[in-house]
């Protein structure tokens, strides 16, 4: 089989960011230390406040997460992953059982698939 390599050129405008030049304001960019960078020099660097991690309303379903394992998360293995996820107390309960028996559910699909290969 022949081996085949394309090339090219892509350019790629950027945007009109603004730039930092002062060391003093962000001594872990300019020093090349990025562990541990505090959340204001962060800020600085980013020109806006940072988000503070925590979101509000429920995480909807898609089909990413059955992509992403290849076919072995079955749509309620998905449904209880969300509710897992969403959920407290009884609804973390319920969505755990529902990924639980959508694993075994899975399963069963696989060997037939198998099978009839």
């Amino acid at each position: 089989m022949a081996d085949i390599r394309l090339s090219g050129t892509v350019t790629v405008q950027g945007t009109n960011a603004p730039r930092c030049e002062d060391p003093a304001k962000l001594p872990h960019f300019f020093s090349g230390e990025i562990k541990n960078v505090p959340d204001g020099e962060f800020e600085t660097l980013l020109g806006r406040p940072i988000p503070d991690g925590s979101w509000s309303g429920r995480i909807e379903a898609n089909d990413a997460i059955g992509k992403m394992a290849g076919g072995m998360v079955g749509q309620e293995m998905c449904e209880g992953i969300l509710d897992i996820v969403n959920g407290h107390g009884i609804a973390f309960c319920k969505g755990l059982g529902k990924l639980i028996g959508g694993f075994f559910k899975q399963l069963g699909v696989a060997k037939r698939q198998k099978a009839l290969e």
